[in-house]
């Protein structure tokens, strides 16, 4: 990969039954967790995974469980709220940087965000365009 960071990428298709073998699978392997809900934190199903992975992997994980979902509060449908209520990408990616200490530089980070995105949708209660899900 171009900044030596490598992962694996799980998107559930479905969670009942939740494919728990492969989530596993890959965590054993990564030894780190990061999840992006497009539901709420609370509640949700990175919290039931997490709960799963805590109860069977912990000593296997190197860092704590970074989650990124929606805050605990009605999806606002004022443009000005939910610019702000929506996960941010390149803030998310910056996050994950720090907290698994890849030690990746910010304006890397930034510049590859830039080049693979066109950045905020012009619709402010829509969250970033890389995103996908039931908006």
């Amino acid at each position: 990969s171009k900044f030596n960071v490598d992962c694996e990428v799980i998107s559930l298709r479905s969670v009942r039954p939740l494919d728990t073998a492969l989530v596993f699978s890959s965590v054993k392997k990564t030894k780190r967790a990061v999840f992006w809900d497009i539901g709420h934190l609370e509640f949700g199903i990175s919290g039931e995974i997490s709960r799963l992975l805590y109860g069977s992997l912990f000593s296997t994980l190197k860092e704590p469980i970074l989650t990124f979902g929606l805050p605990n509060e009605p999806t606002p449908s004022s443009p000005f709220l939910a610019a702000h209520h929506y996960v941010d990408i390149l803030n998310a990616l910056l996050q994950i940087n720090r907290h698994f200490s890849l030690k990746l530089s910010e304006n890397n980070i930034k510049d590859l965000y830039r080049q693979n995105t066109s950045g905020k949708n012009l619709f402010r209660d829509q969250p970033d365009i890389g995103e996908v899900g039931p908006f």
